[in-house]
């Protein structure tokens, strides 16, 4: 659609009493949907390279809602393909905590075992006080035995004076040792090597 074409109906959309506000809240919807139509049609293996691609797209594109949402939506699905993991790495690498919270919430879910990405998530840890640090290490213990790498960071922020990052690190710990551990149990300093 050309941009005149798009100034004379937002013109008349706007004459019509609908703020940009409004106009903004309609056009997040209609990406969401269409993030979400992208994503099952890769489940339902329809033209699933074609719709990843759109949706890596839209991942990789200038608005942040809109690559936001796509990540995501890799996320739900478990995309675990190469593409989409590249695409979530520079998720996790960008200056975007938007950006940075979609990518790790979709590696929850994904549990991907690469390397680059369990660095990063290793990097990501060191936020204190921002969810970016807790979510990471819910990813890492949600990888499991192949995040083994992250162990010593995560002893060390079983500590930390963030409360969610000190949980998350703990519960991570035991999930990449493979023990089992109630949450809520820690009561001060943790010891990771001794356990409770």
């Amino acid at each position: 659609m050309a941009t005149r074409e798009l100034k004379i109906i937002l013109t008349v959309l706007l004459g019509l009493g609908l703020s940009s506000c409004d106009i903004e809240r309609n056009r997040r919807i209609g990406v969401a949907a269409q993030a979400r139509n992208y994503a099952d049609k890769i489940v339902e293996g329809v033209d699933v390279d074609e719709h990843r691609g759109k949706l890596i797209q839209m991942a990789d594109g200038d608005r942040e809602f809109d690559a936001g949402y796509a990540i995501s939506e890799l996320g739900r699905i478990r995309d675990n393909s190469e593409a989409s993991l590249d695409c979530i790495l520079r998720a996790l690498r960008s200056d975007s905590h938007t950006l940075n919270k979609a990518g790790t919430l979709a590696l929850i879910r994904i549990k991907s075992s690469r390397e680059d990405i369990i660095e990063e998530l290793i990097k990501n840890l060191d936020q204190e006080g921002k969810d970016i640090s807790w979510y990471s290490a819910e990813a890492l213990g949600a990888i499991g035995s192949s995040a083994i790498k992250a162990l010593p960071k995560l002893k060390e922020k079983v500590n930390s004076r963030d409360k969610l990052l000190a949980e998350g690190a703990k519960i991570a710990v035991s999930q990449i040792k493979g023990e089992s551990i109630e949450v809520g149990e820690s009561k001060g300093n943790f010891d990771p090597d001794k356990g409770k």
